[in-house]
């Protein structure tokens, strides 16, 4: 595909309920699904879903975090203070059969991707978000950075991978938005089509200097 140390000595196991509203139909379903806490670093704090997308058939992507023990709170932009997280991503296929394909990517993104912030609107914001695409995909959006420190250094990039974890196109969306006076405020926004194996639509902030317009980008799959 291509686009244009804390430890037990026994196994502890969390369990969350994911409520699911089909629209569509109205039919309120429940899913209960045992997280197992083994492949994290702290597995004394509890799985949080922070993103709940749906592919058109009904199949459901579940973007899991957790908390980081060892450092409660993170910074980034322009001493932008967050909710720091633990260094991996995780997602949760629940397919319609009920049986939930789990994909646990390790930390590839540069650290602050793992950093829950509020912008200067107090809208919350996470750098990383993962989108449904069609014929069992995945993309990710995130931030890359020449210096966490400097949010004008700041870009945005897409991944698409398969159930799998297998990366299958990167592509540089474009550099992510800040203020005149230097904030960062990504304000970029993904809208997939309507039929998702179309691909998606971007539509972004740009600023050069005093100047500022909106781009819409079309990428097709």
């Amino acid at each position: 595909m291509k686009l244009s140390n804390f430890s037990y000595n026994f196994m502890a196991r969390y369990l969350f309920l994911i409520t699911l509203f089909l629209l569509v139909t109205s039919i309120k379903s429940d899913f209960t699904h045992i997280e197992d806490p083994s492949g994290t670093e702290f597995p004394q704090n509890l799985p949080i879903i922070l993103n709940v997308q749906t592919y058109d058939d009904g199949t459901t992507l579940v973007h899991i975090i957790r908390k980081n023990a060892t450092l409660a709170s993170c910074t980034v932009g322009l001493n932008q203070v967050g909710l720091n997280l633990e260094r991996i991503l995780r997602i949760r296929v629940i397919k319609l059969d009920g049986s939930v394909k789990e994909i646990n990517l390790d930390s590839k993104f540069d650290p602050l991707n793992y950093c829950v912030f509020s912008d200067v609107t107090k809208v919350l914001r996470n750098p990383i978000v993962i989108y449904p695409l069609g014929n069992q995909y995945i993309l990710i959006t995130y931030i890359k950075a020449k210096n966490s420190s400097d949010p004008t250094t700041y870009e945005e990039w897409g991944d698409v991978i398969d159930w799998y974890g297998n990366s299958k196109s990167t592509i540089f969306l474009g550099p992510s938005y800040t203020s005149t006076d230097g904030l960062w405020m990504p304000e970029s926004t993904i809208q997939l089509n309507v039929n998702k194996k179309l691909g998606f639509l971007r539509l972004s902030s740009v600023r050069v200097g005093k100047s500022g317009w909106t781009e819409r980008q079309q990428y097709s799959m």
